[in-house]
């Protein structure tokens, strides 16, 4: 469940009249008992809307001589959105974190970091006037990704249903009982199963009667089964 002071982000296809996927809003009050949070919607009405149809935007520790940019239209605010500004000061540790910087006017000022994103500045090169000497900064951690698989590109919704698959057959039987699968009636038993599924598909029927979850997501599990066995075999 989220706190009050959370930033939301409203998750993808949840859109609706008053609410725009992937925009962020900041949690104002939270009922646990009916999982609820209140958040103001794009109308600036202030409305009471279910907790789950939003994920948790983490918020980066801010420190004195970021630069971060305005994500929202703060109206009445001598902050634009879009532009950025450098911290002068960072109260983070507050609830909620405060960050001051010099506004739009020119004057010091202090805002909700939830209105705010760190903007990821890498290679900042500079001379030492001095010593001639060139040096370079990173305002974002150095990360080594070529070559390995980007698992951002998965479809969030689909993973999330596959995985609630997964959940169920673990409680059903046992958390690795798949895994018993292995040998040469791997393919045989988890394609039957597959095709199964894409036949309740093709005949019309969706959802699985005994899950309550997509057949597709079915079809996910058993190709992963598939898959799994067929790259530790080719392994060996």
């Amino acid at each position: 469940m989220f706190a009050v002071g959370n930033r939301i982000k409203l998750r993808p296809y949840m859109g609706g009249d008053n609410l725009t996927e992937g925009k962020v809003y900041e949690v104002i009050n939270t009922i646990i008992s009916l999982n609820k949070v209140t958040i103001t919607n794009d109308l600036a009405i202030k409305e009471m809307v279910p907790a789950w149809l939003f994920e948790l935007v983490l918020t980066p520790q801010f420190k004195v001589g970021d630069v971060v940019v305005c994500n929202t239209d703060i109206n009445p605010s001598s902050f634009t959105q879009g532009n950025s500004y450098t911290i002068i000061e960072s109260r983070e540790g507050s609830v909620p974190g405060y960050i001051h910087m010099i506004d739009d006017e020119g004057e010091y000022n202090g805002w909700k970091t939830v209105f705010f994103d760190l903007v990821p500045i890498e290679n900042i090169t500079t001379v030492d006037t001095k010593t001639g000497e060139v040096m370079e900064f990173r305002q974002v951690a150095e990360r080594h990704n070529d070559g390995k698989a980007d698992l951002t590109l998965l479809p969030k919704i689909a993973c999330e249903q596959e995985a609630l698959v997964w959940e169920f057959g673990a409680k059903k039987y046992t958390r690795d009982n798949w895994k018993k699968l292995w040998g040469d009636k791997t393919y045989e038993v988890a394609n039957a199963s597959l095709m199964r599924h894409a036949f309740a598909i093709a005949s019309g029927e969706l959802i699985d009667k005994e899950t309550g979850l997509p057949h597709a997501a079915h079809i996910r599990c058993n190709a992963a089964m598939i898959l799994e066995y067929q790259m530790k075999k080719e392994k060996k």
